[in-house]
């Protein structure tokens, strides 16, 4: 199991200083943001110079998120904009791969502005389409892709739950994709963890970790151990499912981003550290 950081939470800085906070804060895996800043394509990222400088310092770049926001192009049609994003998502595949990372994590976008449409036939097998693309250009350079269960913030999202991600991995022509699983999506959605874990298994390829304090419209990025999720429990298991995955911390960077990833590093090394013999599910 590998702890990584990801470079969120230091957005307000550029990339490559985020590497060296990351650095800095005790980590040698990270995964880099590329949705508005740091690795999004539509900002012509140095990738050779990112590369050159994660190296330097002994950092593995293991995962890429990928865009899910939209600069532009709000006025083209539906079909416009999906084909859009999907190759914002296949650019970010080519840079990931030059950074020789393993995995791109992707936020499941449907591209009907309509709620009665995300449970339609329709929009469901257009986005399988899309998501069969993607696998399929990630296949070709050699990567993996981890589909993101969503909160419901802004409405309702498709993929919102992770049995729904489940059921969209098993209409995938590919068998590169699994689950990037964000624990603070998922109390959001007031999903059990625990079940979760042992329910998708092998699928889960990422864990985004963060903490929650509440179901109710609130997605803050906590520091493990200040919210609702039991971390010796779910780091237990972790381990009796043998997963061999990574745990990325995505934590909100409050008034001091490199105090907030140092303090999270804590708190997730603490958990780690706990014996665990015997566990109630």
């Amino acid at each position: 199991m590998h702890i990584a950081c990801s470079s969120w939470t230091f957005r307000n800085y550029d990339v490559l200083s985020a590497i060296k906070f990351i650095k800095e804060a005790g980590f040698e895996y990270a995964e880099l943001w590329g949705d508005r800043f740091h690795l999004d394509p539509r900002n012509k990222p140095a990738v050779r110079d990112i590369r050159r400088n994660a190296t330097s310092l002994g950092i593995k770049i293991q995962s890429i998120h990928a865009p899910f926001s939209e600069h532009e192009g709000l006025t083209l049609t539906r079909d416009k904009r999906q084909r859009e994003w999907v190759r914002l998502v296949k650019e970010t595949i080519k840079l990931a791969a030059k950074l020789e990372a393993e995995l791109v994590i992707v936020h499941p976008r449907i591209f009907f502005e309509y709620p009665e449409f995300l449970t339609s036939c329709k929009a469901y097998w257009d986005t399988v389409g899309m998501y069969n693309e993607i696998c399929a250009h990630a296949d070709a350079h050699g990567l993996k892709v981890a589909l993101e269960n969503m909160h419901g913030l802004r409405g309702q999202y498709f993929c919102r739950h992770l049995m729904d991600v489940k059921v969209v991995l098993e209409d995938l022509a590919s068998s590169n994709a699994g689950v990037c699983l964000d624990l603070c999506h998922a109390v959001f959605n007031g999903e059990h963890i625990l079940r979760l874990l042992q329910a998708l298994g092998s699928r889960i390829l990422v864990i985004h970790a963060s903490d929650n304090n509440s179901m109710y419209m609130e997605d803050p990025h906590l520091i493990p151990g200040d919210g609702l999720i039991d971390w010796q429990e779910v780091f237990a298991t972790l381990r009796s499912e043998n997963y061999s995955g990574t745990v990325t911390l995505e934590v909100a960077p409050h008034t001091d981003p490199r105090a907030s990833v140092r303090e999270a590093k804590a708190a997730i090394d603490k958990y780690l550290g706990c014996p665990h013999s015997y566990l109630h599910l």
